[in-house]
């Protein structure tokens, strides 16, 4: 689906991934971790995704296993095995059973289905129903459970890789919750990943709706962050190492980090700041 693609690229950038959209046929082996958010594949798409694990690679991967998409084909790779699954209910609620990187043992999150009633459920077109998916663990661990206590949120290691499954598609339901992202703080699950498979992030934020970006030369790099809250606020950049040198690429001023490396940073609604960084 469209608003699943959409929604991870969305978790992605608040987790502050370097995101790129990629295609089977391609070339993996740049990338350390592979988003799925669904497992509607075909067979030589899973049996990519299965030589990238093996090689190496880390996976995310949402599993909605009605209508064909067979997550039983990756059984080796999951570290689970499909039981059944049914029409998700109206209300899924995600709690941790275990601490997961930033994310506390016992924390909740809430996930709605657009199952409201019967018409939905059962007239729907089966492309856009929503389901959940029951997975019997073999070697994947249950970091999460439903509100029912199935297992809901799996790790599974594959030699030195992760690979992270959902049991429904959580990228989907968000597209069915209104104004969702005040809120939601799915990312952080995408965050934990990043941090787990050791992606490396030579400038962290603090705030999920403040973008980095960057372009870099050989001798330094033009920082961008970008403000898509509607309001202005307050953050702060991180560097992994300390820079010698860092300016407002527009002023032209020279910037003072803090003892860590830290920036301290106003950014307006909507607004953009431009940093010129010489490592």
């Amino acid at each position: 689906h469209r608003a699943s693609l959409f929604n991870s690229f969305v978790l992605a950038k608040e987790a502050h991934f370097n995101v790129e959209f990629t295609r089977t046929g391609q070339d993996w082996n740049k990338y350390k971790l592979l988003i799925s958010p669904t497992n509607h594949l075909l067979i030589s798409e899973m049996e990519q995704i299965e030589d990238f694990v093996h090689s190496g690679g880390n996976l995310y991967i949402s599993i909605t296993n009605g209508l064909g998409g067979w997550a039983t084909y990756l059984k080796g790779v999951l570290g689970a095995e499909v039981e059944d699954f049914i029409v998700a209910p109206q209300k899924l609620v995600l709690q941790f059973q275990e601490r997961f990187g930033g994310i506390s043992e016992g924390r909740k999150m809430t996930y709605r289905s657009d199952t409201w009633g019967y018409f939905q459920s059962h007239h729907k077109p089966e492309n856009e129903r929503q389901y959940f998916t029951f997975l019997k663990p073999i070697s994947a661990r249950v970091l999460a459970t439903d509100q029912f206590g199935h297992p809901a949120l799996l790790l599974n290691e594959v030699g030195n890789s992760k690979v992270l499954i959902c049991c429904f598609a959580i990228e989907y339901f968000l597209s069915n919750m209104p104004r969702v992202y005040r809120t939601d703080r799915t990312y952080r699950i995408y965050q934990a990943l990043g941090k787990l498979c050791e992606l490396e992030f030579p400038v962290r934020c603090n705030h999920p709706f403040v973008e980095l970006g960057a372009f870099e030369s050989q001798e330094d790099f033009l920082l961008f962050v970008i403000n898509h809250e509607r309001f202005a606020l307050q953050t702060r950049l991180l560097f992994k190492r300390i820079p010698n040198y860092v300016s407002d690429f527009l002023k032209g001023d020279s910037i003072t980090l803090g003892e860590n490396g830290e920036i301290p940073l106003s950014l307006e609604e909507n607004g953009v700041r431009i940093f010129q960084v010489k490592p």
